[in-house]
């Protein structure tokens, strides 16, 4: 026999709105119905509404406008072609916003580490544990999330205002790119390993480790952005 699997409510109400998008009578660009609407018919809180979205923003279905509310951007997920041609039209773009952050997140991790207290630190292990679980469930749109949150979390254990700051716009930047990277085997391998030995060096409060392992993440960042522009050629 096989084993139950346990599906999440943020899943469950993912499936369900997703199955709404790809109903015959709802057509790109409609808009979709209010949070409030959505959890009193799945029975569920707006927290949970809201994270579904997010993932089904992240596999491209839906897009989210501040203010205005969620529309249905597509009828189906990104294909491999697609995802090619947007790394090879955004790539200096993408470039120039991993060169901020060779200068950034090396500095931040240095007072990170010298400035953290407890709490955050778990926070900090909470955010990687939650990364893990979505790589090895293949689930690209919830990595992008947890991808974000352990860079922003150690940003934010700097306790340094600006470069909070600046990571806010980076984050906004980069935020298409993280939805997109997932999408690509190789790219969910290569991160979830350099996460965990920044962790581990953070952990134990080895600047000079830390900042080489996280300069290797985003060297190799830059080498699978690379390698995602010929993705459709090497799966012709």
């Amino acid at each position: 026999m096989q084993a139950i699997e346990k599906v999440s409510v943020v899943q469950q109400a993912e499936n369900q709105i997703k199955k709404f998008i790809l109903n015959d009578s709802v057509k790109i660009g409609d808009k979709l119905p209010p949070e409030k609407i959505f959890c009193e018919e799945l029975g569920i809180g707006r927290g949970s509404v809201r994270e579904a979205l997010r993932l089904l923003q992240a596999k491209g279905l839906v897009e989210v406008i501040q203010g205005k509310g969620a529309f249905v951007a597509r009828k189906e997920e990104i294909k491999k072609e697609e995802l090619a041609g947007w790394f090879r039209d955004n790539e200096i773009e993408l470039k120039d916003f991993n060169e901020v952050r060779m200068a950034i997140e090396p500095l931040a991790i240095r007072f990170a580490i010298e400035r953290c207290t407890e709490k955050e630190f778990q926070r900090l292990q909470e955010i990687h544990a939650k990364a893990v679980e979505a790589a090895e469930r293949r689930d690209s749109a919830e990595l992008a999330i947890y991808d974000e949150k352990f860079h922003t979390c150690i940003i934010e254990c700097s306790h340094n205002k600006l470069l909070m700051s600046i990571n806010k716009e980076i984050v906004k930047s980069l935020k298409r790119f993280r939805e997109r990277t997932f999408h690509i085997e190789s790219n969910i391998q290569n991160c979830i390993p350099f996460h965990t030995a920044i962790l581990e060096a953070f952990g134990n409060k080895d600047v000079e480790l830390a900042q080489r392992k996280l300069l290797e993440h985003l060297e190799c960042v830059e080498t699978d952005l690379e390698s995602s522009k010929n993705l459709a050629e090497k799966n012709e």
